[in-house]
């Protein structure tokens, strides 16, 4: 379904076909509202308690840049790298796919630049802003009884022009 949809995103909205689908799944990380630690998970995020403690990750252990100032209240902020995909040239696009999240979305950022939600899901052209070395920054906050997560795909959806 996930290809069906990058070639709908690459044919109908850029007039352009999809080259190849990057599923962004693993290695996310997320920090929750008052937390300065990262824990590591896989997105989609499925609909589950706050995880055990323990499987947080430690600073100093290569998962964590260490202790950073915390997020305000009720906000989950989630983080992941990824390095430059090969082969891109000048003919080449590359949108950032967010398909669902639970909450209510603050901020997606690409390498600091803001992209923005197209209604209940983003779909953003990030080719001028990617780098050799690339983060995704995605901050939710909570709604009333929907606890924020992101539950949808998070995808590369590269075009060939």
């Amino acid at each position: 379904m996930l290809k069906a949809f990058g070639v709908f995103l690459c044919n109908q909205l850029l007039g352009e076909p999809t080259m190849h689908v990057i599923r962004m799944r693993y290695p996310w990380q997320k920090r929750r509202a008052g937390d300065t630690d990262w824990e590591r998970i896989e997105v989609p995020e499925p609909n589950a308690a706050e995880p055990d403690r323990a499987e947080r990750d430690v600073p100093g252990t290569g998962d964590s840049d260490g202790p950073s100032e915390p997020l305000d209240e009720s906000t989950n902020e989630y983080r992941r790298r990824f390095n430059r995909p090969t082969g891109l040239d000048a003919s080449v696009r590359v949108l950032l796919c967010i398909e669902k999240w639970h909450g209510a979305i603050m901020r997606a950022t690409v390498n600091g630049q803001d992209v923005s939600a197209d209604g209940d899901r983003i779909n953003a052209d990030i080719t001028r802003f990617l780098e050799d070395h690339n983060e995704i920054l995605i901050t939710l906050a909570d709604r009333i009884g929907e606890p924020a997560r992101l539950s949808g795909e998070v995808s590369l959806v590269i075009c060939q022009r």
